[in-house]
């Protein structure tokens, strides 16, 4: 199931889709776009989109949370993890909202406390040298 996500991006998708983990199939939710646009609209649009996907993942079920751009640390956790570790991208569905989907939400809590567009968030076009987004790292 896809649900529309903007703030990333106007036409941003976020996705649900079953898992197979040890044996049983568990939902998916992967939030479509970790980056904020740097503009006020954006970030409360972004905002809106994440509580507007839990509703979608509630529903679902959903225990498993994977993002976009894996991070290399989280990809080497997970290969070098034994069968008996938990998952990392495993939170349970109480988890899914409070755990997964928070990182989300600091992303958006940091950027509204700014007065201005945080410099973090911003690059130069080396073809044009104007300000342009770039993705927003943990």
């Amino acid at each position: 199931m896809s649900v529309l996500t903007p703030g990333h991006s106007p036409g941003c998708l976020s996705l649900i889709f079953p898992v197979r983990y040890r044996g049983e199939w568990i939902m998916a939710g992967l939030m479509g776009g970790s980056g904020i646009w740097p503009d006020m609209t954006s970030i409360r649009q972004y905002a809106c989109s994440i509580e507007y996907f839990k509703r979608f993942t509630d529903a679902a079920g959903c225990e498993a949370g994977l993002a976009v751009h894996q991070q290399a640390d989280a990809i080497e956790r997970v290969r070098n993890a034994s069968c008996r570790e938990d998952h990392p991208w495993i939170y349970g569905k109480e988890g899914f909202g409070s755990e997964y989907l928070e990182g989300y939400r600091n992303r958006v809590r940091t950027a509204l406390k700014c007065e201005d567009v945080p410099p973090y968030m911003m690059g130069v076009s080396p073809v044009t040298g104007r300000a342009v987004p770039e993705r927003f790292e943990d």
